[in-house]
This record gives C-alpha cells, sequence and structure tokens, in this order.
C-alpha cells in the first residue's frame, strides 16, 4: 500500500477545486499518481471532474489515489486522502448603541454591518430584561441601567457562510427633573429701609 497526500487539501467556499495527488510514502516504479475515485465524507455531493474535486456542501470529501504500474511494477491503491471544504467566516463590523432615558419611545434597533453584505436576517436578544426588552428587531426600554444586546446573524445560506455574533452595551439614563422656581420682589422706592428676600 501507498500513502497520498492531495493539493491543497481544503478551500473555501465555494465548493470546487483542483487537486494534485502526490506519493508521501511506499510504492515503487516510475508511475505516476492518478485520481480513481471520490466519495462523500461529511460533505454531500463529493465528485471529480477531471482532476477538480467539487462538492455540494461543506465537510469532507474522500478520495482514493492509486499509483499507475510500469513494466516492472503492478498498480497500487492508497489509503484514503482527506480533502475539507470549509464555510466562508462571516464578519460583522464594530456595533454600537446610543444611550436611551427612561421616556424613550420603543425603537427598532439597527443590525450590525455584514462584510461583504452577505444576505441573512438576525435576532436579538437582551441580557437584562429589567432594563431592555426585545420585540423581533424592536428595543423597549423598560427601566434604568445596562444591558447587552446580542446581535446573531444566520446567514441565507447556511450551507456556504457561518453565522456571527455580535454584542453593544445598551444604557438606560435615568432623568432628572426640571425644578420650577418662581420668585418676585415687593415694589420699593428710594431710601426704603433694608429688607431681607423671601424664599
Amino acid at each position: 500500500a501507498i500513502t497520498v497526500g492531495i493539493s491543497p487539501s481544503s478551500k473555501t467556499f465555494p465548493y470546487s477545486q483542483a487537486i494534485v495527488a502526490t506519493i508521501t510514502a511506499g510504492g515503487s516504479g516510475s508511475g505516476a499518481p492518478s485520481i480513481l475515485s471520490v466519495s462523500d465524507g461529511t460533505a454531500t455531493g463529493c465528485s471529480l471532474t477531471g482532476s477538480t474535486l467539487t462538492a455540494t456542501s461543506f465537510g469532507t470529501c474522500l478520495v482514493n489515489v492509486t499509483k499507475l504500474g510500469d513494466s516492472n511494477y503492478n498498480a497500487a491503491a492508497s489509503s484514503t486522502a482527506t480533502f475539507t471544504f470549509n464555510r466562508q467566516t462571516v464578519t460583522l463590523n464594530e456595533w454600537t448603541l446610543a444611550e436611551k432615558v427612561l421616556s424613550s419611545s420603543p425603537f427598532q434597533v439597527t443590525a450590525p454591518t455584514v462584510v461583504g453584505s452577505i444576505p441573512g436576517s438576525f435576532n436579538y436578544s437582551s441580557s437584562d430584561t429589567n432594563v431592555i426588552t426585545i420585540s423581533g428587531d424592536t428595543l423597549t426600554v423598560v427601566g434604568s441601567g445596562n444591558s447587552t444586546i446580542t446581535a446573531v446573524f444566520t446567514p441565507d445560506t447556511p450551507s456556504a457562510y457561518t453565522s456571527a455574533t455580535a454584542t453593544a452595551l445598551q444604557s438606560v439614563s435615568s432623568e432628572k427633573a426640571n425644578v420650577a422656581l418662581t420668585w418676585s420682589l415687593p415694589g420699593k422706592t428710594y431710601g426704603d429701609q433694608p429688607f431681607k428676600l423671601a424664599t
């Protein structure tokens, strides 16, 4: 038996890659390595067209290789080599939320920006529902304090892209009431005695 490596051994979406087989151990003679067949590992739809490996999902494809024979040696089958297709990692830009006050009306949260504008949707949660409650993408202030808002992005094509998470601190401050003062002075004329101001 011979041991064969494939190069490259992994790729991110899209799931198509030309590969080259190289003998790493065992075997004799001058026969060149040749890709024979491929089967599904954890990926689905693994197939070969020439030397191009494709799949319909992320995961592993199992590549079987043989060394061609020559005038002195028979063909030799190899152990199975593994090729991995990976999903693209989704990245979210830094996300912040403006401070609110207790009298703030319910508001629609602005979603984090997805790098590459990958289509998908967000779900939100609040770490302290005594400060912020959430329904869909609407946040409602219910108390003062701080709550960490977590945004979880789910791509429309989860077979090609990973999910991603971002957090932002939502602060709610207590409002201070304005105190209204009214003050009047009695009429006076020049020469009047000094007088105390009434409070």
